[in-house]
């Protein structure tokens, strides 16, 4: 699913997910297509992914409790105890994931939490929006996605060239209708924007209305005679 200059605000977004037959199966096995659920189909398919788009900002989803919950994920973990996907190798290989980092590495969510937790309880549509401050992200395909898109983040956050700004994982409850999951989602990624919005800057908008006109003109002008402050 792609969307070009989504809702006019600049951005495009862009997902992949794999499919399911049925696409509302209970009992799902790994699926196909992009980012199967299975540990190295989900590496080889990520990395080109991300690669190839650059994200300036990642949220990796998954199926999270049996209830209404919108969890935010704070913490994920470079580990080794892993619940067996569905195909063998039943771990990940290598095991743990990041082998440049030591067996526990945390790598948590830079994700606007507190923003996206508040707005989804602002749209009243019953979700329990809140953050999992101490917990993990489930130690199965789950939080080796959410780790994944931290680990992008974390490799690619001073790349000047291609930035990565943020990333984190949100569970989202078996019980949310897709209707829900749509607005909640839809929600988080514009609380998303506007926390990037912060990292972008427009050569010559100095006003910081995300326009180049004589404004920008009038404005520094000011700033050179010592009539204002930027």
């Amino acid at each position: 699913w792609q969307g070009e200059n989504w809702e006019g605000r600049g951005y495009d977004i862009v997902s992949f997910f794999p499919e399911f037959t049925p696409p509302d199966c209970n009992d799902c096995g790994m699926g196909y297509g992009d980012l199967e659920v299975d540990y190295q189909d989900t590496s080889e398919d990520y990395w080109p992914i991300a690669d190839g788009t650059q994200p300036l900002g990642i949220i990796t989803f998954s199926r999270g409790y049996n209830d209404m919950s919108w969890e935010l994920e704070m913490n994920t973990y470079n580990r080794i105890n892993w619940y067996f996907d569905y195909l063998s190798p039943y771990s990940p290989t290598p095991n743990p994931p990041d082998d440049n980092q030591p067996v526990g590495y945390i790598r948590n969510s830079t994700l606007p939490v507190d923003d996206i937790r508040l707005g989804i309880q602002e749209l009243g549509i019953g979700l329990d929006s809140y953050i999992d401050y101490d917990g993990h992200a489930g130690a199965f395909l789950s939080e080796f996605m959410g780790f994944h898109g931290i680990w992008y983040k974390d490799l690619n956050q001073y790349n000047e060239s291609a930035p990565c700004f943020t990333a984190g994982h949100i569970h989202v409850g078996s019980q949310v209708s897709i209707d829900n999951a749509i607005l909640a989602t839809e929600e988080s990624l514009r609380i998303l924007i506007e926390y990037l919005n912060q990292f972008i800057y427009l050569p010559g908008d100095v006003t910081g209305d995300e326009l180049i006109n004589i404004l920008d003109i009038v404005l520094m002008v000011n700033y050179i005679m010592g009539l204002t402050e930027i």
